[in-house]
């Protein structure tokens, strides 16, 4: 037998040793769960078109209307409004409603946008107000579907997979930031943007039918939240403590928590007696969600970085992007549409990765490292004289938004009981993307007012202090894990 191998043989047997390597482990372990595979598909389908939409809307204002940054603002502003009206409710009924009703509500919303957006173009009536009309209309689909989703990520994954089933759904949000952009490109390339809106319409109905095989565990239901759940949320405490994977302190502020839920419930009508009325009841479920929130300090904490990082990173990043690109750079859609691309593949990365490696300590303080990593990649994307500079400082900053926003989702779920997931994932999206738009309108003017890239600079230098303050400041935040 003739052992000798050829530097192809070689060269194969290498690759071959790598990609096992790379599947290898827990990487995949929640799409073991038949309901976690149907909502990534779904997860991937509606962010694909979502990342499409918004970058379109604003190539349509900066290149056929012409209104620069300030329209460009203006459109993520339309498309963030939403959130801040709808997604604490969304929350709330995510915890009181069958969420696979709420999805479907949200995906055919998207649809009936692409239809008009179409419709609107080929009647040659696709002015500014109607893009806004569109944008705000998208906006609600996404502040209704955005808490849902993230809420059913521990509902149908186990609870020591849920690190891994946030990443996975991270890798494949990410991927959008690939797709998303790339189809959109092309779709105005080859059909203009009528064919563009079509096509986002044709993936959203596919990502329709992906919602009818989801099943969702029945105390994960969140119809009327009753004594039952209470209890078994009590029962997993208990066990965590048994096991030591939870500390003392974090178990005393956990059994308070239970033990105000039921005294609620049980004032509600949850024995048996007569319930209060759904208003009531979801105006005191609403209270309680943000109790909740304010009286954790950690993730109080989270949720304020949040909002700081929607008005000086996400607002400036969804304005002036592409503003940077096609007016100071004088570079077509499709390069325009690159800078998200490259992004996108770094999250990807970034977020397989924490999939792999889900354990790993101090998630709290890479977190912040992260995120002040992000004031310096904003002011070196204003401040770059080359085009082709801005690429590698995009692959560099995907990789650090894939921490971002993995940890911070993380440590949020898995420190908040499973009753009031939808609540504070509602408080979540608010932080997140309702703060955004405001963060986009003022980049837009701001941009106008004194230059894209100085714009981007002091976006970049506030988030930097932000980040760098917490981190000092913060001790218990920088520690979590």
């Amino acid at each position: 037998m003739n052992n000798t191998e050829t530097p192809e043989q070689t060269f194969l047997l290498r690759l071959k040793s790598t990609v096992l390597r790379l599947f290898a482990g827990e990487r995949f372990s929640s799409m073991e769960s038949p309901a976690y595979r149907m909502l990534w598909l779904n997860t991937l389908l509606f962010a694909l078109a979502r990342s499409a939409e918004q970058l379109v809307l604003s190539l349509y204002v900066i290149q056929r209307l012409e209104m620069g940054a300030a329209g460009a603002g203006a459109v993520v502003f339309a498309v963030g409004i939403p959130v801040l009206v709808v997604t604490i409710p969304a929350g709330v009924l995510a915890d009181r409603m069958d969420k696979r009703t709420l999805l479907f509500v949200s995906q055919v919303g998207s649809i009936l946008a692409m239809a008009l957006g179409a419709l609107l173009f080929y009647l040659d009536a696709l002015n500014f107000v109607a893009i806004m009309i569109i944008a705000v209309f998208l906006g609600s689909t996404v502040a209704l579907g955005f808490p849902v989703r993230n809420a059913l990520i521990p509902a149908v994954v186990k609870p020591e997979r849920l690190p891994n089933g946030i990443a996975l759904m991270s890798i494949g949000q990410n991927f959008s930031q690939i797709g998303g952009p790339m189809l959109g490109g092309l779709a105005i390339t080859l059909f203009d943007y009528g064919g563009m809106f079509i096509a986002m319409g044709a993936m959203l109905a596919v990502g329709l039918l992906s919602i009818f095989p989801i099943k969702i565990p029945k105390e994960a239901q969140g119809i009327n939240p009753q004594l039952a759940r209470i209890n078994a949320a009590e029962e997993e405490l208990n066990t965590a403590i048994k096991n030591g994977n939870i500390t003392q302190e974090e178990a005393d502020t956990q059994k308070e928590q239970i033990d105000s839920r039921r005294k609620m419930i049980t004032e509600q009508g949850g024995q048996g007696g007569q319930k209060a009325p759904m208003r009531k009841q979801m105006f005191g479920d609403l209270k309680e969600g943000l109790r909740f929130v304010r009286g954790h300090r950690e993730i109080f904490t989270l949720i304020l970085l949040l909002v700081g990082t929607g008005i000086f990173m996400i607002g400036p990043f969804s304005a002036l992007l592409q503003v940077i690109a096609i007016d100071k750079h004088d570079q077509p859609v499709i390069m325009a549409t690159l800078l998200y691309t490259i992004m996108g593949v770094a999250m990807v990365a970034g977020s397989f990765w924490i999939a792999g490696n889900p354990e790993f300590k101090n998630k709290g303080g890479w977190f912040l490292a992260t995120l002040m990593s992000a004031g310096i990649i904003l002011n070196l994307m204003g401040q770059l004289p080359a085009f082709w500079m801005i690429l590698p400082v995009m692959f560099i900053g995907g990789i650090a938004g894939a921490f971002f926003t993995n940890i911070n989702q993380i440590l949020i779920q898995k420190n908040t009981p499973p009753e009031m997931m939808g609540r504070v994932m509602g408080v979540h999206a608010l932080g997140m993307m309702g703060v955004g738009p405001f963060g986009a309108l003022l980049a837009g003017f701001f941009g106008e007012l004194v230059g894209v890239s100085t714009a981007m600079t002091i976006s970049g230098i506030i988030l930097f202090i932000m980040a760098g303050t917490a981190l000092i400041t913060q001790p218990k935040l920088r520690r979590m894990s």
